[in-house]
């Protein structure tokens, strides 16, 4: 169960990067049951990052097919990643150095 807006958001960005890498993507994360996993596929899919998948109770499980990045699912895992690496970097350069 996420507690926040953001968490949900990092939940779908998370399924977004294993579907962009090809890493076993309908492996739900560790910790995550089904149902939540579903509707973050289920969300990616209405909001237009993800094509190729489809909904429906099917005798293997809840949906069908394999899912692609869209480029606005393209576009925002370069962004989310892009400034989290921006936010690495300059929370390395504020470290003091011993």
């Amino acid at each position: 169960m996420f507690k926040s807006i953001a968490e949900y958001d990092q939940g779908v960005l998370d399924v977004l990067i294993k579907i962009r890498d090809g890493n076993k993507w309908e492996e739900k994360p560790e910790g995550m049951n089904k149902e939540i996993f579903l509707d973050l596929l289920r969300h990616a899919d209405k909001k237009g990052f993800i094509c190729g998948l489809s909904f429906v109770k099917s005798h293997g499980g809840f949906y069908t097919g394999t899912p692609q990045l869209t480029r606005a699912g393209l576009e925002l895992v370069e962004s989310a990643t892009s400034a989290k690496a921006s936010e690495d970097t300059k929370a390395s350069a504020d470290t003091p150095k011993k």
